[in-house]
């Protein structure tokens, strides 16, 4: 049977009597709660977190406050940080520049993540716990690199061109 007005956005829970005479049975009720939502999406607070902890890792980064030779001596980008929903990691995606392997950096700068954690904690004082700070090498880059590759391809670029018209000899 399709749910009745008001009961499509419900869920049954056990609510405790305040009654200690009945501290045996439990009743269910619906109470107005939102059901869980099935998207799989970033919420905006995640987005709003995750930006804000980028900006506070790449000043983070500018100050050189991390001493380690690699990370010293390697320019680095954070193209993105990803927040999990709890907000408890955060994932942060770099790309070190001039450099042909990122795992040195990469490792360098796991290494450092408590570190990097306790410099971030003024930027992120409005947080209830600090985030711990995993990071990845962006591969991102190399996969706009392959389809611009791809696309580019003498039998791709001949499909996505224009038919020219083609003229009639009496015409010309």
């Amino acid at each position: 049977a399709p749910p009745r007005k008001g009961e499509g956005n419900t869920r049954a829970v056990t609510v405790l009597p305040l009654d200690k005479r009945r501290s045996g049975r439990f009743k269910k009720r619906k109470l107005a709660m939102p059901a869980k939502s099935s998207s799989k999406g970033p919420t905006q607070r995640m987005l709003r977190v995750g930006e804000m902890a980028r900006h506070a890792l790449v000043e983070v980064l500018q100050r050189g406050e991390i001493i380690d030779p690699i990370i010293e001596t390697t320019v680095i980008s954070v193209s993105e940080v990803r927040m999990t929903p709890d907000l408890t990691r955060a994932t942060a995606y770099i790309s070190p520049l001039g450099v042909a392997d990122p795992e040195p950096v990469v490792a360098a700068l796991n290494r450092h993540a408590r570190f990097i954690r306790g410099a971030l904690g003024p930027a992120l004082r409005q947080l209830r716990s600090m985030p711990q700070i995993h990071f990845r090498a962006d591969t991102s880059f190399d996969n706009f690199a392959k389809i611009d590759q791809l696309l580019r391809q003498p039998e791709v670029t001949r499909d996505t061109q224009r038919p020219t018209a083609i003229v009639p000899k009496d015409e010309e």
